[in-house]
């Protein structure tokens, strides 16, 4: 988490409690837009250890457009 914060536009935002990467992506977009960091449409970068919930690093990477998956 400390390397993440040196690079510019970098919000590194650790969840405890998502039990799956998609409650992980509804908790970070969340936390994202009530801070004011982005707005709908803007892009975020996901980054999720697989086996999700196990510690050990990070093996997976998702560029996700805010709002965009969710149900209208």
């Amino acid at each position: 988490r400390r390397r993440v914060t040196l690079f510019r536009g970098v919000y590194p935002i650790m969840f405890k409690g998502a039990r799956n990467p998609e409650r992980a992506l509804h908790m970070a977009e969340d936390e994202l837009l009530k801070r004011g960091a982005v707005h709908r449409g803007d892009y975020i970068v996901l980054t999720i250890g697989e086996p999700f919930g196990k510690a050990g690093g990070t093996n997976t990477m998702k560029i996700v457009k805010v709002g965009e998956h969710r149900k209208a």
